[in-house]
């Protein structure tokens, strides 16, 4: 009877939560373009449902995987419960943590999560196009399939993607004032991917700022060699202030940015002019 009564309530809880979630528009992620990208499989309980229609589905962020999973024979999977902290997401899409099923108990998502993979190395994964790969494993059920290869137009999908900084590895940036001009370098130890780069000045530290260079600074570096850049601003008026920053932009598209730095362009008097000679 206690078990019972424990599984309506859970039941209950559940479905309050679903409703909530659907009057307060909650941002579940999962099968972005509706084709039905939402399911794995489990070994001895058959279909888990990512994205169900009676619920708010599954949530996708940077640290973490929240909300609810349907399996058709077992019932709800929390994947946020309070023990155990959850589902992680390392931010790269590598899963770890745990699940929780009321009736079949946890799930783990890596077996990281064993203090040891051991000789059966397992773990949930969310590869560059937002699909799930790999397997979890249920204490009381098994094997969770997330790969379903012989499915895969129905693997879980979700909306998020890992967005990684593009690989330069920079050891200089500077901005080197002289008369009516700043002369700006940098310095890379090794560039992947790397398509080339931008400048940007702002007359002051936290104000917008503005492209200088009218075609893309192309990248001269390597995987295993960076390279030395220079650019010349002549925009520029003397005893004013300016700050740089330096954008890398990889083939992808993908932009990181560095910086500021400063510079205040000057007058420089040479010798015989300071000494009168």
């Amino acid at each position: 009877m206690k078990n019972r009564y424990c599984i309506r309530t859970f039941l209950c809880l559940a479905a309050a939560l679903m409703l909530f979630c659907h009057s307060t528009a909650c941002a579940e992620n999962i099968d972005p373009n509706d084709v039905g990208a939402q399911w794995a499989w489990g070994e001895n309980v058959g279909w888990f449902n990512f994205d169900p229609a009676q619920g708010s589905g599954v949530t996708v962020g940077d640290s973490n995987v929240t909300g609810w999973v349907w399996a058709e024979n077992i019932g709800w999977i929390n994947l946020s419960p309070q023990n155990y902290g959850g589902v992680v997401n390392d931010g790269s899409g590598n899963l770890s943590g745990w699940a929780w099923g009321e009736n079949v108990g946890y799930i783990s998502f890596s077996c990281v999560n064993t203090g040891g993979c051991g000789t059966v190395e397992y773990g949930v994964t969310i590869n560059a196009d937002g699909k799930f790969d790999g397997y979890a494993w249920g204490e009381n059920i098994g094997w969770i399939n997330f790969d379903l290869v012989t499915q895969p137009d129905y693997r879980v999908q979700t909306a998020w993607t890992v967005i990684s900084p593009t690989l330069i590895e920079l050891s200089d940036f500077t901005a080197t004032p002289e008369a009516n001009k700043v002369i700006l370098r940098w310095v890379t130890e090794s560039e992947i991917d790397n398509a080339g780069f931008n400048l940007y000045r702002s007359e002051a530290e936290n104000g917008e700022y503005v492209k200088i260079n009218d075609d893309l600074i192309y990248a001269q570096g390597s995987p295993a060699q960076g390279a030395s850049y220079e650019f010349v601003d002549k925009d520029v008026k003397n005893r004013k202030v300016y700050y740089y920053k330096l954008e890398d932009i990889d083939l992808k598209g993908t932009s990181t940015m560095h910086g500021p730095v400063s510079a205040t362009p000057r007058l420089i008097y040479g010798l015989s002019k300071s000494t009168g000679k």
